[in-house]
């Protein structure tokens, strides 16, 4: 019979230990080496105890979910020693990262001194627990010993948020409060920060579990669900120790690891998610033939030479009431010496369900080692509730009847506990020449066992002296013949092992493969594909970088890491050219530029001309344009007006002429002189005022000099206005207010016209944009004031020394 059956759960843990045995070994790798090299090694020596504590822990939980569960027994003792080694290393590595801000020696001492009488006790229950396994007497471990597990793994979270604060002070020094605490939680960005911050985050995921299995206890989330996320949890944590360490120590740590560590993490994360998928299909399917069924009876009798002899007989039960059973021990008095294995016994301790011992009430515990320390009959063995400690069952009992040399014990309409819809009813039958038979009335048809628990449904049928000499046979092999002092058990929950084995044997070998796999050929993949490359590729750019201009790196693949490398040659070709010709390059990017210069200035020049004749010869233009066009009418109606509109007219014309003079000057010359302002103010009023007939009000409070390209800025600005108002405003009285001190100016013109919304004036309205163009240009700022029938505000504003334009 083989003693390792594989199902989901020890399939998890096998990923388990390959993640946990192979970074262990790492670590340890790394250990040596930084000794060797005479770097500081203890940090790591610490981190590499945590992990590598974890190795025989889920050695043992694999022993403990695989090993038949008469065998489970042997593992339990020894994991909760390795916890606490694990515990205390990861404890007093927190005291020693990040290095830089190692805490109080003595603290940490007091803490290792702790952790060794912590360690010490564990020790001394798991020996004491595994002595007494030796001897059949199996206990757990007492809950209230799992008070210091917790303290250890909060104590240790605490230090390295401690050490996150600390590495994190430089940071955060100017915040207070509250705003502090979440800037060193999660907002720090320093390499110790950042560390420390990881590992606790990781350090959290152990009180994860914790909470997993506490809502899986209270049945708020199933069992598959449960163990699924616990593996995905250690996976976690195990890979994420490992690369917080090495992206710490960055000198210590190998892209190739990373990758093969990765790898390996999501491949075993995957083969586990995909076992505990298949789980509930498969276990759903177990049917069996070899099973226990209503309307049966089976007779165990003595064979007079210490043996016994089991069959299947006639189907009896006995429907007659009994007395019931007092629970308080489960006692039932024998009105005769029931001769059992070669001793004889005068009471038999029943329990609820379906065991009997001749010593004491048997515990689950003990039945689930090895069927039992004492002697003990097992009718069914099911976890069976409704009697007295869970929900109540109708008319459910449990009785016993003595007549004529025989005792008849009977369970009655209990229930499953898990699962109250299927009900048992069966007969226990002690005959005082030791014959044993044991009848089933009523029992469920179908049988759905657990993957973690074995008393869920139907587990046994038997007989035990105790100690473990059982012969495990099926119901189809009876008539059997045991050997004396040998018990018989029909073991139902055994053959749904195997069952699950013939599925999961197949899996865990593939894990093995596949991890074996990872760790040999795909760092060999990586070495030759991609390390390799890299390196290369590093090397060449080191030297480049030194000045070697003519490195160039050969193409191994053509590949990502091969597009890279010709990039790399590319560029580094290209930059030797340009060294090579770079002269020759500055001669042409100096002409380049110059004539890039000229071809700005003459565009500046020619949108500085088209401002110039918009506002000066063109202004001029149009008012003799409008003058011609009405003087045939006043030469006809009045001769007098008439030579006087023709007299204005040939003013006009002079004027353009003028104007286009002084354009034409400036053109040739570097550019006017300064001059006053106030003369030029004045000319436009008076020519405004006797062409159109329109009272202006001229106050000029200031009259310096302006600088040439100002006096012209705010002249254009003047007519342009004035030219508006003509177009557009359908003022009756114009106000011209001008101030400058030669420093800074500003001109205002307004009209009592018919206004306009200035946000609704498109782009199309030429005079306004070049308004605003000839104030950017010499720095002034432009401010137009004007709503529909309140008139128009025009001010230009120049005050070179302040930046108007701020």
């Amino acid at each position: 019979m083989p003693w390792l059956m594989w199902n989901p759960t020890a399939v998890s843990y096998l990923a388990q230990l390959a993640l946990s045995l192979a970074i262990s070994l790492y670590f340890l790798r790394r250990v040596l080496l930084a000794k060797r090299q005479g770097r500081d090694w203890t940090t790591l020596v610490w981190l590499f105890g945590t992990v590598a504590a974890l190795v025989p822990i889920i050695a043992l939980n694999l022993l403990r979910s695989a090993l038949l569960p008469s065998l489970m027994a042997y593992a339990l003792p020894w994991i909760s020693p390795f916890w606490a080694i694990s515990i205390c290393a990861f404890i007093q590595f927190a005291y020693r990262f990040p290095q830089s801000f190692a805490m109080a020696p003595w603290e940490a001492r007091c803490v290792q001194c702790l952790s060794l009488a912590f360690f010490g006790l564990e020790a001394v229950v798991a020996v004491w627990r595994f002595v007494d396994t030796l001897r059949g007497d199996v206990w757990f471990r007492p809950g209230y010993m799992d008070y210091p597990v917790v303290a250890g793994v909060g104590w240790g979270l605490l230090v390295m948020i401690r050490q996150l604060f600390r590495a994190s002070a430089v940071e955060t020094s100017q915040a207070v409060g509250l705003h502090r605490v979440r800037l060193m939680l999660w907002q720090a960005r320093s390499r110790d920060a950042w560390a420390a911050r990881a590992y606790v985050l990781f350090a959290l995921l152990p009180l994860v579990q914790v909470l997993l299995y506490f809502l899986r206890a209270h049945s708020v989330i199933g069992i598959d669900f449960t163990e699924i996320a616990v593996t995905w949890i250690m996976l976690a944590m195990l890979s994420g120790y490992a690369l917080v360490f090495l992206n710490y120590m960055p000198e210590q740590s190998s892209f190739q690891v990373k990758i093969a560590g990765g790898t390996m993490t999501i491949v075993l994360a995957v083969i586990v998610a995909v076992s505990w998928m298949m789980a509930p299909t498969y276990t759903a399917a177990y049917r069996s033939d070899d099973r226990i069924r209503s309307n049966q009876t089976y007779r165990f009798e003595p064979d007079g030479q210490g043996g016994y002899r089991a069959s299947a007989i006639p189907y009896h039960y006995d429907a007659t009431e009994g007395v019931p059973v007092d629970m308080a021990n489960g006692r039932i008095g024998l009105p005769f010496a029931f001769p059992f294995f070669g001793k004889s016994y005068h009471a038999v301790y029943v329990r609820e369900d379906g065991m009997a011992g001749f010593e004491r009430v048997t515990t689950w515990a003990e039945a689930q080692f090895r069927y039992g320390r004492q002697p003990g009959i097992y009718p069914v063995a099911v976890e069976l509730g409704g009697y007295r400690f869970d929900a109540p069952c109708d008319a459910c009992s449990l009785t016993a009847r003595a007549e004529d040399g025989k005792v008849v014990v009977t369970w009655d309409r209990l229930t499953e506990t898990m699962n109250p819809v299927n009900r048992y009813s069966f007969q226990m039958t002690l005959y005082h020449d030791g014959a044993i038979d044991l009848s089933y009335a009523e029992v469920p048809q179908a049988l759905h066992y657990d993957l973690a628990l074995t008393n869920l449904s139907a587990w046994m049928v038997g007989i035990t002296p105790g100690g473990g000499r059982v012969q495990v046979v099926g119901l189809r092999n009876l008539p059997v013949h045991t050997a004396p002092g040998e018990g018989l058990m029909v073991d139902h929950y055994l053959d749904f092992l195997r069952y699950v084995d013939r599925a999961y044997a197949p899996v865990a070998g593939f894990l093995l493969v596949a991890v074996l796999l990872t760790l040999l050929l795909l760092p060999a993949f990586l070495r030759g594909n991609l390390v390799q490359p890299l390196i290369r590729l590093l090397t060449g750019v080191e030297a480049f970088r030194k000045g070697d201009l003519a490195t160039r790196v050969p193409v191994t693949f053509h590949d990502e890491i091969g597009f890279l490398t010709t990039a790399f040659n590319d560029m580094a070709g290209a930059q030797q050219a340009l060294i090579d010709t770079l002269e020759q390059r500055v001669a042409e990017r100096t002409r380049q530029i110059a004539d890039m210069t000229a071809r700005n200035a003459r565009l500046e020049e020619r949108f500085r001309l088209s401002g110039d004749l918009h506002d000066t010869v063109s202004q001029t233009l149009f008012s003799a344009a409008m003058l011609a066009d009405s003087l045939p009418d006043q030469m006809r109606q009045d001769p007098a007006t008439g030579e006087r509109a023709l007299s204005r007219l040939g003013g006009l014309s002079r004027h353009a002429l003028a104007e286009m003079r002084n354009l034409l000057t400036d053109l040739r010359t570097a550019g006017p002189a300064e001059r006053a302002l106030g003369p030029a103010l004045e000319w436009l009023a008076r020519d405004f005022e006797s062409v159109h007939g329109i009272t202006v009000e001229l106050n000029i409070s200031g009259d310096a000099a302006l600088p040439a390209e100002v006096h012209a800025t705010f002249h254009r600005f003047a007519q342009e206005a004035l030219n508006n108002i003509t177009k557009h405003a359908g003022a009756t009285c114009v106000r011209i207010g001008f101030d400058g001190l030669g420093t800074q100016a500003l001109l205002n013109v307004s009209d009592d016209g018919r206004g306009f919304d200035p946000s609704a004036v498109g782009s199309m309205h030429l005079g306004l944009q070049i308004m605003r163009e000839r104030a950017d240009r010499i720095g002034a700022e432009l401010d137009i004031t004007s709503a529909p029938g309140l008139g128009t505000t025009l001010t230009l504003i120049w005050l070179p020394e302040h930046d108007a334009r701020t």
